[in-house]
């Protein structure tokens, strides 16, 4: 028996020429223990994170790695978290202005800070916190399409593609 270190994040499957055995569902490393022959570890995508390669590899065929166990060896699996794009958009009635901004958890470099409108992707997962700032004579009214509201505060957690928009009064 040889070792092979299978390093995943998302779905992990390993066959040797028998009914497909789940290694890893989640993200981390694997340790399993294989006779000498070849192994093919295949990837699955799911809803939160994408396929993107293979290294540790004698063959690849898509999402198929192909590992001849003849000493210990380590196979890594690299998944990308998918992103979504948050869209804010602002309404007035009359002529009532405004700006929103955006905070992340986690943090992400592409943040809102926007005018007429304007959007950011996230991670699958993040929860953003958008701001909504009245502009001069102007109030906030309210929000649409949020997880949850309190006054100027709109929190939405990234699924999926979504829209958002404050409301301003004159």
């Amino acid at each position: 028996m040889f070792v092979v270190q299978i390093a995943v994040g998302g779905l992990a499957l390993v066959t040797l020429g028998a009914p497909l055995q789940e290694v890893l569902g989640g993200v981390g490393p694997a340790l399993l223990s294989l006779p000498s022959v070849a192994v093919a570890v295949l990837c699955i995508n799911s809803a939160t994170w994408s396929f993107t390669g293979w290294s540790g590899c004698d063959a690849v065929s898509g999402a198929t790695c192909t590992v001849s166990m003849n000493a210990p060896r380590l196979v890594i699996a690299t998944f990308t978290l998918q992103t979504f794009t948050l869209s804010v958009s602002k309404a007035s009635l009359l002529i009532g202005v405004g700006t929103v901004t955006s905070s992340s958890n986690p943090a992400s470099p592409d943040q809102i800070d926007c005018g007429p409108t304007c959007s950011a992707s996230y991670g699958y997962g993040t929860v953003v916190t958008l701001t909504a700032t009245p502009g001069f004579l102007s109030i906030f009214d309210s929000w649409n399409g949020c997880d949850t509201v309190s006054d100027r505060i709109c929190t939405v957690t990234v699924h999926a593609a979504r829209s958002v928009t404050a409301n301003f009064l004159p």
